[in-house]
């Protein structure tokens, strides 16, 4: 069996039918999801359950209490020990795997190996024009038709993604890394992670996070999560809310829903390789 385990929160719901119909089509065969929400009076709360059951699928668990940088991996780690001898796609909401051969193949391919997990990293999704648009019904992939570096060179986040995994071997907070050297070289298969972050709602969801984690609602394990927020509030400011397509640092280009569609992947992949050493 194939599975996807995935932490669902307060972000774009609306990405959850995307969600589930991009990996059913990728031969994903069962769904980990895992609600989070700090009160199950917010409206996110009932709303994933509704875009859930629109798109035939149930709900693992429900956590309900604050959130934790090292809650993450706490949640999905438990969910793929259901079966540890079982591969997982791991996935955020808003991220969006494309690989280089069929799923199946390259779960064979890391068998043959040894290999217990696959990394990637981020390709990220940008509207028309550097613009960040709210995700709508219909296709999703010509709503943002760019892709770029943006985490990586602008933000200077981690990029880096574990994207597959055996149930067994889990994950730590936001599945960015795992140590030791137990995983498919990079050279043979890595995974585009294309990173629906960039929406409307992104300014407001940064906004949260710092009052949150400055008010102390949320305990704050890793300083650096609350600098990119205010780095992303920044940036956004400053460019009148749209991401500055003519800055060649962050190598904006088109980019179709392909794994050969994007002409920079080989640039951000060796962004993402100065990542991998960190995590070992």
């Amino acid at each position: 069996m194939i599975h996807l385990v995935a932490v669902v929160g307060g972000g774009d719901s609306l990405l959850l039918s995307h969600f589930v119909d991009h990996y059913r089509g990728l031969g994903v065969e069962s769904f980990f999801l895992i609600r989070h929400a700090e009160t199950t009076a917010e409206p996110a709360y009932e709303e994933i359950a509704s875009h859930a059951r629109a798109a035939g699928v149930s709900l693992y668990r429900t956590h309900v209490g604050p959130w934790n940088d090292n809650l993450h991996g706490r949640l999905m780690s438990a969910a793929m020990a259901e079966h540890p001898d079982d591969w997982y796609v791991l996935a955020d909401l808003d991220e969006f795997h494309l690989y280089d051969r069929p799923l199946r193949e390259l779960v064979g391919l890391c068998e043959r190996m040894g290999k217990d997990h696959v990394c990637g990293c981020y390709v990220d999704r940008i509207g028309p024009g550097g613009t960040l648009p709210p995700v709508r019904t219909g296709a999703l992939w010509p709503q943002f038709p760019l892709g770029g570096a943006v985490t990586s060179r602008l933000l200077c986040a981690p990029s880096v993604k574990v994207g597959l995994a055996l149930g067994r071997r889990g994950t730590g907070g936001g599945h960015h890394g795992v140590p030791g050297r137990t995983g498919m070289p990079g050279r043979r298969s890595y995974i585009q992670v294309h990173h629906f972050k960039w929406t409307a709602s992104l300014p407001a969801r940064m906004r949260r996070r710092m009052q949150r984690y400055e008010n102390g609602d949320w305990e704050l394990v890793y300083p650096s999560v609350l600098d990119e927020a205010k780095r992303v509030l920044r940036f956004l400011r400053r460019q009148g809310g749209r991401i500055d397509v003519a800055d060649r640092r962050l190598l904006v280009d088109e980019c179709g829903p392909g794994y050969d569609a994007y002409r920079p992947w080989p640039k951000v992949v060796r962004d993402a390789r100065r990542w991998n050493v960190i995590f070992r």
